[in-house]
């Protein structure tokens, strides 16, 4: 990357590292439970296909309604709040997976981090192209796309790696990779 935009004034560094690097690890928390949710169902609460499909599956439907909601929300009240909710919201729901919970209760933390997850993605792709000058858009939109599908990528590995340690470890990951996404998000100024 160039060191200034084209009118000379600095790219900001900080914030890319911070909404790139947020989103990663965001995506890496979410993502991590993926592979083990399913065996986890099925020993821990006998759940057939159908369970397991909804559990896994509410998540993306929870974000695909949500994402013009908390688009909007980025508007009234600033993209880098949003964002910053979305990822603590993705660790809470993380943190509660640690809770002996039944089958609804699950579905429940998967209907919260779909939410929390549409926050974090929609906030953080219109403050990209807000910080990105006109001729690098498309390259920091690629370079967004990276970072969610590294994360997604990262996550489901990490997690069926994890596993071998046991579900809590798995959980665990699922919880403090949207917290250090939260933290790596908290280190960019506001946009003005």
């Amino acid at each position: 990357m160039s060191a200034a935009h084209r009118d000379g004034r600095p790219l900001p560094r900080l914030a890319l590292v911070g909404l790139l690097g947020g989103l990663f690890a965001g995506y890496l928390g979410l993502t991590a439970v993926i592979p083990v949710l399913p065996g986890f169902l099925r020993d821990r609460h006998d759940a057939g296909d159908l369970t397991v499909g909804v559990v896994v599956t509410v998540t993306a439907v929870t974000a695909l309604l949500v994402r013009p909601v908390a688009g909007a929300l980025a508007d009234r009240y600033g993209h880098r709040s949003v964002m910053l909710t979305g990822a603590l919201v993705m660790a809470a729901g993380g943190l509660l997976y640690l809770a002996p919970l039944d089958v609804p209760a699950l579905v429940a933390v998967r209907l919260l981090l779909g939410a929390g997850e549409a926050a974090l993605f929609t906030a953080g792709a219109v403050w990209i192209v807000q910080l990105a000058p006109h001729h690098r858009r498309g390259q920091l939109i690629g370079l967004y796309g990276v970072s969610m599908w590294g994360g997604i990528s990262a996550g489901t590995f990490l997690g069926a790696t994890v596993q071998q340690a046991g579900y809590a470890a798995v959980w665990a990951l699922s919880a403090a990779a949207p917290a250090v996404a939260a933290a790596l998000v908290a280190l960019v100024p506001a946009p003005a």
